[in-house]
């Protein structure tokens, strides 16, 4: 794999609001962020904590923003060629498996 020059697309960041992160979902993704959402907003009102829904909106806004410009699909896109080629024995073209797995922490 190599690195692809590209245009970076930017995209539209929501308001950090449900309803704004909401509408800047694609309606695939808009049933699971309510799920999530409310799952989130009920351990707040049982912990006295908001952070879970702080949590939970910085998540789907990032989403919002990464599928929106495109970049979600190439990063799937790559993470699929590179388990692809893990899955051959073959080492990504950017780093030798050494490389990686000593980043990682793991023995050769």
């Amino acid at each position: 794999m190599t690195a692809q020059p590209h245009e970076h697309e930017t995209a539209p960041v929501p308001e950090r609001t449900p309803k704004a992160v909401r509408a800047a979902l694609s309606p695939a993704d808009r049933e699971t962020f309510e799920r999530e959402f409310r799952a989130a907003m009920a351990t707040a009102a049982d912990d006295l904590d908001l952070a879970p829904v702080y949590t939970c909106l910085d998540y789907w806004r990032r989403l919002a923003v990464l599928k929106a410009s495109g970049a979600y699909d190439r990063i799937a896109r790559d993470a699929e060629q590179v388990s692809e080629q893990a899955a051959h024995g073959e080492p990504p073209a950017s780093r030798p498996w050494r490389e990686v797995l000593a980043k990682l922490g793991t023995d050769v």
